[in-house]
């Protein structure tokens, strides 16, 4: 665990995050500053931490009720207005006091340096609801697991797994999803992920998200990634020689009238519409403990439309023969292997 600074340590870092706020304010960076800023904020998280909370109470001195005292209305005013070497004094003035009111602020806005990153988890067949520190809402599916990165500038989960968002809208903090290699971002809306071991399916109830394939870089509007609205679900495969709906791109869209709304496994119905046998098992395994495993993984690839309750995965199994060309057999202990059918 990283080792909180000292104090003579602090106050360099407090200098030099000032000094780069200072310069901000002032113009745009040109390109070897930018460099050389995003070195210096990468260098050390402690660097990174102090900028962020010194250049949030930059701008919320004024509002803040304990500190008014400190700054005048005439002080913001003439800042403001500034230009030249007036301005870099004034700035440089209040930095320091964004500096005083910023290790106030760290521990109220910001974890503790080291600290865990905040993750939550369920067994099989257990779901849970959260409520995230930014007003959203969560649904986390039997065995899956979330983890948060929340920053300044943006709010990042991790997903494996299943899970139903209601995000808060935030225009200026965008919600990202983190699953597999694929990437979900949305600024407020409601939605289903469900991250399976080889492709992602997102389901929008409400609002709109965009979805990025793996391997295309950062959130951008670019060939490839996809803009879903509500009514809308998508399939993307994590693994390009997996089939999607039988097409060639990695990202296939649906029927904008899907049979059954996002987030009805929260209800105990399970629902499926032309989704691949592997990830169909994948899901089963979050609910049905003996579990349910393929004999080949070409199966995986077989597609198959159904709907049932969580409760009667094992007579789902046992039909799954109409379905597909498959057969099954149940062990003692409740575990179910499918096969490729004889012939």
């Amino acid at each position: 665990m990283a080792q909180p600074p000292t104090s003579s340590d602090q106050a360099r870092i407090d200098d030099e995050a000032g000094a780069w706020i200072v310069r901000l304010s002032e113009r745009a960076l040109d390109a070897h500053e930018e460099r050389e800023f995003q070195a210096w904020r990468s260098a050390d998280l402690q660097h990174d931490r102090t900028f962020v909370a010194m250049q949030r109470t930059w701008g919320e001195i004024p509002g803040l009720t304990h500190l008014a005292s400190l700054v005048s209305v005439e002080a913001t005013t003439v800042l403001a207005s500034a230009r030249g070497p007036q301005a870099h004094r004034l700035r440089y003035a209040l930095t320091g006091l964004a500096a005083a009111a910023a290790a106030v602020l760290a521990f109220i806005v910001l974890p503790p340096l080291g600290a865990p990153v905040p993750q939550y988890s369920t067994e099989v067949a257990q779901s849970r609801l959260i409520a995230l520190p930014d007003g959203s809402q969560v649904t986390l599916g039997p065995k899956s697991s979330l983890h948060l990165h929340f920053s300044a500038s943006e709010r990042r989960v991790r997903l494996s797994g299943e899970a139903f968002f209601e995000v808060a809208h935030n225009a200026a903090r965008p919600f990202l999803i983190e699953a597999g290699s694929a990437l979900v971002r949305v600024v407020g809306t409601k939605f289903d992920v469900n991250a399976a071991s080889e492709t992602v399916r997102v389901s929008v109830l409400e609002g709109v998200v965009q979805v990025v394939p793996p391997k295309l870089g950062p959130v951008v509007a670019r060939p490839g990634s996809q803009f879903l609205r509500a009514g809308q679900h998508l399939e993307i495969a994590l693994d390009p020689t997996v089939a999607v709906n039988g097409a060639a791109s990695p990202v296939a869209s649906a029927a904008s009238e899907p049979a059954t709304p996002p987030g009805a496994w929260r209800e105990g119905r399970l629902s499926y519409d032309n989704a691949r046998l592997g990830d169909v098992v994948a899901d089963l395994n979050r609910y049905y403990a003996p579990g349910v495993s393929l004999d080949r993984a070409a199966l995986g690839n077989l597609r198959v439309t159904a709907s049932f309750k969580a409760s009667q995965i094992p007579a789902f199994i046992a039909s799954l023969d109409k379905i597909v060309p498959v057969q099954s057999n149940r062990s003692s202990d409740g575990a179910i292997l499918v096969s490729a059918r004889s012939s």
